[in-house]
Order: C-alpha cells, then structure tokens, then sequence
C-alpha cells in the first residue's frame, strides 16, 4: 500500500498521506488564529479582572465567561453562519473562493471559524489568567512594589504576570492540540478544510485508513502541544532550566 505506510484512503482512493498534508495547514491556521486571538483578549481582561476582583466589571466578566462556557460551540457556528447568510459581510464556507484566490480572501474565509474558536478559548484562558494573578497579587513582592509607588501596569504586566503565566502556558499548549484536531463542530459546519472534517468524514464513511491517519496526527499535535509549552515555560522562568540542569 501506498500513503506513507497508512495505505490509501478507501473514498478518495488518495494516498492517506497526501490527503493530511492537504488538511493540516488549514487547521494549523485556524489554531493559530484562534489561539493568538484568544491570547491578545484573555489576558489583559483576565488582569482587569482579578485587579478589580469584587468590582461591576469583574462581575460582568465572569457572567460572559459562564455564558460562554455554557454555550455549545455548535451553535455559535450556526450563528455566526446566520449572520453572515443575512449581512453578506463574510464567505458562507470553505476557505477560498478557487483559482486566482489570494490571501485576503483566505483570511476572510478564514475570520468566521477563528471567531467562534477564539469566543470560547478567550472564556477559559480568562478564567485561568484571574485565578493566578489572584493567587500572585497576594505575594509579598507585589504588595512590596505597589507600596514603593511603582507603575501599576509596570507591575502587574512585567512582574506578576509572569509568574502567574505558568498555567496559562500549559493550558495553552493543551489547547493547541485540542483545536488542531478537534474543532470537529466549526470545521463541519463552516466547510473548513481542516483535520476534523476529514476524520469526521473518515469516520462517518468508514474509512478506516484515513480516519487511523486522522489520530495519529492528533496524537502527534498533542505531543508537540504539550512539547512547545515546556520550552515557552523554560524561557519565561529560566528556574525550570536550571532545575533540570
């Protein structure tokens, strides 16, 4: 059998190999995306947050994350579909419009999928931003800086969140492998030409070969989630290098 030592897909009568190659850069960008987007919201709303514990916006902050997570990710793609179907703004589907296609256009195919990913990240990356800067803001050496006078912002972005992004870090790095194979309900409903469609349609058609070829790939993205956060956790706390030394 061809396909890399994965045979050939029973549907496509493709190379397996061939056919995830194709896959993989689209849920790569979609991870990306939705992970950065997540990333750039999550943590200076999460900071806000647990500064303000107790305040109207922490209260309105943790109402969104509860709705949030509360939501099925299934209907926020339906949604997101609704009202591009109504305002026209964005594609229905899919992630190009063919031959002659740039990559403007595959970002705007490519805006709806990240958008419906990045709403729920965004919600469990703040939920675990609050609860460590919580449990940092409590240190002596916080309470030491903000008694000294020293810029707030100074201090809670380039000293307490550094040592309360160890969690956020992993959860990261977990999460990376999660969206890169498993935005099963987006890449269906939105007609993205990622991983989790091809392993749904493996499964749904019984083709053995692909789909098998569909987990392995997982399985290597959660291995080289779990990889990347390791090393992001050594450079921002240089004590964990040292500790393996």
């Amino acid at each position: 059998a061809r396909g890399g030592g994965l045979g050939d897909s029973l549907t496509y009568r493709r190379p397996v190999t061939e056919l995830l190659a194709a896959a993989i850069p689209h849920s790569l960008a979609l991870a990306l995306a939705a992970i950065l987007g997540a990333l750039a919201l999550s943590i200076p709303l999460g900071i806000l947050s647990a500064v303000k514990r107790g305040s109207y916006s922490d209260r309105l902050l943790a109402a969104a994350v509860f709705v949030q997570l509360s939501v099925p990710t299934l209907f926020l793609a339906l949604v997101a579909l609704m009202v591009a179907a109504r305002t026209g703004w964005f594609p229905l589907g899919g992630a190009g419009s063919g031959a002659g296609s740039g990559l403007g256009d595959y970002l705007r195919h490519l805006f709806l999928p990240t958008l419906v990913l990045t709403a729920r990240l965004t919600a469990i990356y703040l939920r675990q931003v609050r609860a460590s800067m919580l449990d940092v803001l409590r240190e002596d050496y916080v309470r030491a800086a903000l008694a000294q006078g020293l810029p707030r912002m100074r201090i809670y972005f380039r000293h307490a969140f550094p040592n309360a992004s160890h969690a956020l870090i992993t959860l990261v790095g977990m999460s990376f492998a999660t969206v890169m194979s498993g935005a099963l309900a987006v890449e269906v409903v939105m007609s993205w030409p990622g991983l989790g469609r091809l392993t749904a349609e493996a499964v749904l058609s019984r083709d053995m070969p692909l789909a098998v070829g569909g987990v392995v790939v997982a399985t290597v993205a959660l291995l080289a989630g779990n990889a990347m956060a390791e090393a992001l956790l050594r450079v921002v706390d240089p004590r964990i290098q040292a500790g393996v030394r």
